[in-house]
């Protein structure tokens, strides 16, 4: 951003800055995939504090991040889906979130 610099797909892989790059054709497929492997292995509750707090982390300092993410895992080790993930992975098989 601070120099206006082109990243090609390829540099920003190398770099780290994504995690896989796809042809435009395999791209909406690739992307159904991604959000089908969630959606089946982690909890809805647990999606949408991630994305709830990747955006308020936007508009907040590290203190109050990481302050809300521990009350955050603290509850959500309570919740049902916790139980059930941890139960997954014990007896080797997919989550039933």
């Amino acid at each position: 951003m601070l120099s206006s610099r082109v990243i090609l797909a390829e540099e920003a892989l190398d770099w780290g800055l994504v995690n896989q790059i796809h042809p435009a054709e395999q791209l909406l497929d690739a992307t159904i995939d991604y959000a089908r492997n969630l959606a089946g292995s982690v909890g809805r509750d647990a999606l949408r504090v991630s994305r709830q707090m990747v955006h308020a982390d936007l508009h907040r300092d590290i203190g109050a991040s990481v302050e809300e993410s521990m009350a955050e895992l603290d509850r959500m080790m309570g919740s049902v889906d916790y139980r059930e993930g941890v139960a997954a992975l014990m007896e080797k098989r997919p989550p039933r979130f």
